[in-house]
């Protein structure tokens, strides 16, 4: 099966004096959460200028464990977020991220649990109430994915 997968912009604070944006896979945000913390790896929002690229599931799955590697326990990251590739729960959240066969949802690309229909204040509130940090200069969209990832 294959995707049309999209770039995100995040930061991802790996220390006191390190606060890195990166230009990844929206599928891979959860990957880096579990390798830096869910609160150091902060979604800003879709990567400008990027298109959507076609990836292959299973190519993509294997450069994820490539890339990221394992943990300490020898599990590979990539396994440990989505479980064993046969189980489907990788391509089920591909599904979920971006829509079924890659089409975008009628609320917008990362609208995956109908967050997508608040206002921008009543997004800040939602994460306000769930004790979430909101970046000053967030836009919707960046506050859907923080939302969409807090409440999973």
């Amino acid at each position: 099966m294959t995707i049309k997968a999209r770039f995100v912009t995040a930061i991802v604070d790996r220390g006191p004096m390190e606060k890195s944006p990166v230009t990844v896979f929206k599928h891979e945000l959860p990957v880096l959460r579990a390798i830096h913390g869910e609160d150091n790896v902060i979604a800003i929002g879709e990567a400008k200028d990027s298109k959507p690229v076609t990836v292959r599931l299973a190519d993509e799955y294997a450069r994820l464990g490539g890339r990221y590697g394992e943990r300490k326990e020898g599990e590979p990251f990539v396994e440990y977020v989505f479980g064993r590739y046969d189980t489907g729960r990788f391509e089920d959240a591909c599904r979920k991220i971006y829509g079924k066969k890659g089409k975008k949802s009628p609320a917008g690309p990362a609208d995956t649990d109908g967050n997508g229909n608040l206002t921008v204040a009543e997004l800040k509130a939602r994460l306000d109430e769930l004790g979430v940090e909101i970046p000053a200069d967030a836009k919707k969209q960046a506050l859907v994915d923080l939302l969409g990832a807090v409440e999973g």
